[in-house]
């Protein structure tokens, strides 16, 4: 029996992994806003823009059950909205949810981890390999995760704590309806193609894969003696990957273009 938590674990991605493994017999905490709808769950409420409350929350886990085997990180927060007229508080919130806050659960854990080791799981995203016009802090902040994860890698390595970012892209959750996006009158003359985009993005999650999928990757990884740095959640994913790995940046763009905004950059 592994001793789990999973930041985010109330719904989503993070919901599905809960429940999956409660199913192979592990004991998982959920840490979010929100308890977690599985009894079997043991729900911490604390929200990962919360330092402190997130450094509370990893350390009550560590005196009840003496360890942390694992450590998942998947809260996350989106928003349809034009650069030029984001305001800076949501842009700073969506970076406490996504990077910050997921910065604060690791650097929480390492401590914990230390003496016996234990795999830290981040939730990444393919669009932080093909950033979305107008979904752009997203990505961003999905790239920085990225970068993050592979430098602690390599950091912790001697600690035996392993990390991976598993890129996750077009699955079927209320992260489509929960996104924040920018009303006709605080987008600008960017309304239209600002809608174009929000309506692709979301057709793109509801027709993607479910959250169960991407939970049972996630829990493969956990299994694996040495996990990769990063993965890719179903086998689009992977072939996207692939793609965009040999694709030059003009052609990125102008394909991102028509994708999302319906024309050639």
């Amino acid at each position: 029996m592994r001793i789990i938590v999973i930041f985010g674990g109330s719904s989503g991605i993070g919901l599905a992994s809960a429940d999956l493994f409660i199913k192979n017999g592990d004991t998982v905490y959920s840490v979010s806003r929100s308890a977690c709808p599985n009894e079997f769950v043991k729900s911490i409420l604390a929200d990962i823009t919360d330092c402190t409350a997130v450094f509370s929350a990893l350390n009550e886990v560590f005196s009840l059950e003496g360890r942390i085997d694992i450590l998942i990180n998947s809260a996350g927060f989106s928003m349809g909205a034009p650069f030029e007229f984001t305001h800076q508080n949501d842009f700073n919130h969506l970076f406490n949810v996504n990077f910050f806050g997921v910065a604060n659960a690791i650097k929480a854990v390492i401590p914990l981890m230390k003496d016996k080791g234990g795999k830290i799981i981040n939730i990444s995203s393919i669009a932080s390999l093909a950033p979305i016009p107008y979904d752009a802090f997203y990505g961003a902040s999905k790239s920085a995760l990225n970068s993050l994860t592979l430098a602690l890698r390599q950091e912790l390595k001697s600690s035996k704590i392993l990390l991976t970012a598993v890129l996750a892209g077009g699955t079927r959750t209320n992260f489509t309806k929960n996104r924040k996006v920018y009303s006709k009158e605080s987008a600008g003359g960017y309304s239209e193609n600002l809608q174009k985009a929000v309506s692709k993005i979301g057709k793109i999650e509801q027709n993607g894969m479910s959250a169960e999928s991407v939970a049972n990757v996630i829990f493969k990884l956990s299994l694996r003696k040495n996990p990769p740095a990063t993965v890719c959640a179903g086998v689009r994913n992977k072939f996207a990957r692939l793609v965009l790995r040999f694709m030059p940046e003009r052609v990125l763009e102008i394909l991102l273009s028509k994708i999302f905004l319906g024309h050639r950059a």
